[in-house]
């Protein structure tokens, strides 16, 4: 079955190789997931049982939800086998999965990468489009909580390509594994799916690790009650208009003769001089990924930081 992707298109295909070409290839280091799993008693034991909780009452939700969904989808997509949309996806710790979501695009040639390459390209059905800008498209990983593999407040998981084109993009990316991928999460009611850009995994990134630099309750019922709201605003769907404006960002350089278009590798953001407690002391500088720790001052994160 031909596979489906999320999230728009970049402007061309060719962006990508020369974006993942310019990164090149990353030194492959040993993560220490149980250093950077958060603990606590939160971790060890409330987080489980607000799991267990949120289980008890939304198998039954869902199950009504869902059935509709289903049976409209049936008659959007003119089969069974279609309604259910299902691929392997990044879980924690780097295993790999196979994430169920309801179809919400029509069957497209090539492999699952190229497919999300080249982005919706007109595939996307009405009902798909409201299914994945409510984000109700998601519902069916309820059987993915159900079989251990995902949580209801995680990171979102990836396809496998697109995992492996992120880590060589973004330094540390694979830090999102340390948890449980989830439903809904931080940097998914804040950023909706991402594009195609460098940009776009960067700040992903960043949303993910101050979650789970800031794991508590307090942030998970943030996150729960804002998911509705979220939802009904109908903004799930913003990577198209979020890969346009970096686009436009994006400086390529002249074209040589032949009409090819050499995208110029992003330099690295400028060291950020921080001035100490005292007037008097030298100040200190801060490398870029410092940088992520020091980033929660931004307007998504403050509500999470209350």
């Amino acid at each position: 079955m031909a596979p489906e992707t999320e999230g728009p298109a970049p402007e061309s295909p060719e962006t990508l190789h020369a974006l993942a070409a310019a990164a090149g290839t990353p030194t492959v280091e040993k993560t220490d997931w149980l250093d950077l799993e958060p603990g606590g008693v939160y971790g060890v034991l409330g987080r489980p049982l607000l799991d267990w909780t949120l289980m008890v009452i939304c198998v039954p939700l869902v199950g009504l939800i869902s059935l509709p969904l289903a049976l409209i989808n049936w008659a959007v997509q003119g089969s069974w086998g279609k309604v259910f949309f299902r691929q392997v996806r990044v879980g924690r710790r780097g295993q790999r999965f196979v994430l169920y979501k309801f179809r919400t695009m029509r069957d497209a040639p090539g492999d699952e990468f190229e497919a999300w390459k080249e982005g919706d390209a007109g595939r996307v059905t009405r009902f798909g489009s409201f299914l994945r800008k409510s984000h109700l498209d998601e519902l069916p990983q309820i059987i993915n909580i159900l079989r251990g593999e995902m949580s209801f407040i995680g990171p979102r998981p990836e396809m496998v390509e697109v995992h492996e084109f992120a880590c060589r993009l973004v330094p540390n990316f694979e830090r999102r594994l340390a948890l449980r991928p989830g439903i809904t999460g931080r940097a998914q009611i804040t950023n909706g799916y991402a594009g195609h850009s460098r940009e776009d995994y960067l700040h992903k990134l960043q949303e993910d690790e101050f979650y789970r630099t800031h794991y508590s309750l307090r942030s998970d019922l943030a996150i729960l009650l804002r998911t509705p709201l979220w939802m009904l605003t109908l903004k799930g769907w913003l990577g198209k208009q979020r890969t346009e404006q970096t686009a436009t960002r994006m400086s390529p350089s002249a074209p040589d003769g032949t009409g090819t278009v050499v995208l110029q590798p992003i330099p690295p953001p400028e060291p950020v001089t921080v001035q100490t407690a005292s007037a008097s002391d030298p100040p200190r500088q801060h490398s870029s990924r410092d940088q992520l720790a020091e980033s929660d001052r931004t307007p998504s994160k403050t509500w999470a930081a209350l």
